[in-house]
């Protein structure tokens, strides 16, 4: 893909860049210390949470396989938060993920670029205290990318996602009138990419915001097999997904919105 649409104030309000590994059986809490004092400059608040479990694409379509690991799965992963909260690492056994939040106030989306060197140069010191741990060689299965986009409707009617959406026409003629809320889902296989199966997942769905505002969530996520177990093939796939996942919503925006949004001219 030569060229890229930019948009000077994109809805994005969450950037997520992961990776899956076979899990690291000793990886715990408490080993991971060292890090943790590291990375106190960057990340100085701590914090945990459950453990997402492992998923996998499997060959059915929108039916991701969730993966049982022989040894029960800790209940808990590892958050290294910013001081304001924007950026995040997540950590447990099997899983690796940076997160760029815009909060609320939203601050200025940084790009692409910038959340892919925070992934790079954070995924590098983890593998590091990997290695000189001894705690395992890290086997990547699954890259995952993923964009939420939080998108205000006129009038805080979250049921008119036509205003926002391409080839939605709503629900004219129905004799109740506008739905209140609505939902969507929608899956497109990727070719070219990685190793099949590799899908762009589409969702549409209400939400609200801290401050109490109606939006919809507009969240674009690609998951699949990087075709390797490399992180330079991770972050291959990683770039590749980026490029589909900026063209699937640009193709499925309406062009009023994209002024909005302050689209520029496509990128030479």
């Amino acid at each position: 893909m030569s060229s890229l649409p930019e948009f000077d104030d994109p809805p994005v309000a969450e950037v997520v860049l992961g990776i899956q590994f076979r899990q690291l059986f000793e990886l715990r809490g408490l080993v991971l210390a060292p890090l943790r004092d590291r990375w106190r400059p960057l990340y100085p608040r701590i914090e945990e949470a459950p453990a997402i479990p492992p998923i996998v694409e499997s060959d059915s379509p929108g039916m991701p396989q969730f993966q049982f690991n022989l040894v029960q799965m800790p209940t808990t992963r590892q958050l290294f938060l910013s001081e304001t909260g924007d950026e995040l690492i997540q950590i447990q056994p099997d899983r690796f993920v940076v997160n760029w939040r815009a909060g609320d106030p939203p601050v200025r989306y940084p790009r692409y670029g910038y959340v892919r060197k925070i992934f790079e140069e954070r995924f590098r010191d983890f593998t590091e205290f990997v290695e000189s741990e001894n705690l395992g060689e890290i086997d990547i299965t699954q890259v995952e990318v993923s964009y939420i986009n939080a998108i205000k409707l006129a009038d805080n009617d979250t049921g008119r996602i036509e205003s926002f959406l391409k080839g939605w026409s709503g629900t004219q003629g129905h004799h109740l009138g506008d739905p209140q809320q609505a939902r969507l889902t929608l899956t497109f296989p990727i070719v070219g990419i990685g190793k099949a199966p590799v899908r762009l997942y589409v969702e549409v769905s209400p939400a609200k915001k801290a401050t109490g505002e109606s939006v919809v969530f507009f969240t674009l996520t690609i998951r699949g097999n990087p075709g390797g177990r490399s992180v330079g093939e991770a972050m291959k796939f990683m770039d590749e997904a980026h490029e589909h996942v900026v063209l699937s919503f640009t193709e499925l925006t309406n062009e009023s919105m994209h002024h909005a949004w302050g689209r520029r001219h496509d990128n030479p």
